[in-house]
């Protein structure tokens, strides 16, 4: 799966092939991005997932910040995890630490500190990548008085051999599916790998399908791959994915404005609305028909006018 990163990133004027660095995104846009994720599958804490207020109002993050997590039982109730980004200030010339964002869990027995300890390890490799195998959290007993639990280590067959398991399982037994259902996203890790595993037995998907959760699963090469074949669903796609954020999210809505030579204008509006919605403007100011001019802001709401324009190619 794609690295969720700090910074932009454009063509070279030299060098059409190579990227360099463009500038750094603002904190809402990234935490927009990981929420996205951790939600298509399946690792958003319980009770609250809330971005620290000091990174509002388009605060950008550093350069070269780094981030790591921390998970503990609160002083009250419930578990937490914090995220922090750490630097360097050279105006200052020492290392800054400043919370990024907080979950909560309604939990606070050991099986939810293991969860939360997942999360944060599913945080960590959105921003660092998955090149290692990592803890995976198996329930023991499968009743919800149970208490107790495992973090259990697996190598990459082992964790193949659960998994078609768990498949079989799926198919066999009705009432064990939600807990079955859960388990095996987690152990496959993503909505797409998911669907690739299970959809087949019994389920039956086309490609249509398979695309929509690759825009939401922020797996590009996938959506890529399945887009030539549904040149007739684009204006569906279009929506769905200027309501993705993130650059995953702008690069399939480039793909799909590039591949697709007009789209119907209910479309284009759609696509724009959903687009502001998450505050991508910089995807608004791409999409061909319907472009949105940023009058003001009061108390926090943006005022929006349209402005219908000629088609761009």
């Amino acid at each position: 799966m794609n690295v969720i990163e700090f910074d932009h990133r454009k063509p070279s004027a030299d060098d059409p092939r190579k990227l360099e660095y463009a500038g750094q995104r603002t904190a809402a846009e990234v935490f927009e991005e990981l929420k996205h994720r951790l939600e298509s599958q399946g690792y958003l804490p319980d009770e609250y997932f809330l971005l620290d207020s000091f990174w509002e109002n388009g605060q950008e993050i550093p350069k070269d910040a780094g981030i790591f997590c921390t998970t503990d039982y609160g002083g009250s109730e419930g578990v937490y995890l914090d995220a922090y980004l750490k630097w360097y200030d050279k105006g200052h010339e020492k290392s800054v630490t400043q919370k990024f964002f907080t979950g909560k869990s309604l939990g606070e027995n050991g099986n939810d500190l293991d969860r939360m300890f997942l999360i944060s390890s599913a945080i960590t490799k959105a921003f660092h990548g998955d090149n290692a195998t990592h803890a995976r959290y198996m329930k023991i007993g499968g009743v919800e008085e149970d208490t107790g639990g495992s973090v259990v280590h697996l190598s990459q067959q082992e964790k193949k051999v659960i998994i078609e398991a768990l498949v079989e399982q799926r198919e066999r037994q009705e009432q064990a599916m939600s807990q079955t259902e859960q388990l095996l996203r987690r152990m496959t890790g993503s909505i797409t790998a998911y669907m690739d595993t299970v959809g087949q037995r019994p389920l039956r998907l086309d490609d249509y399908d398979r695309a929509v959760l690759a825009i939401r699963d922020g797996e590009l090469s996938a959506f890529q791959t399945l887009l030539p074949n549904l040149k007739d669903r684009a204006h569906d796609l279009l929506i769905e994915a200027a309501g993705r954020p993130g650059i995953v999210g702008r690069k399939m809505t480039a793909s799909l404005l590039s591949d697709v030579d007009v789209f119907p204008e209910p479309a284009y509006r759609a696509a724009c609305v959903k687009a502001i919605g998450i505050e991508d403007f910089e995807k608004v100011s791409f999409l061909p028909v319907w472009h949105s001019l940023i009058l003001s802001v009061h108390f926090g709401v943006w005022v929006t006018v349209w402005v219908k324009e000629k088609p761009q190619k």
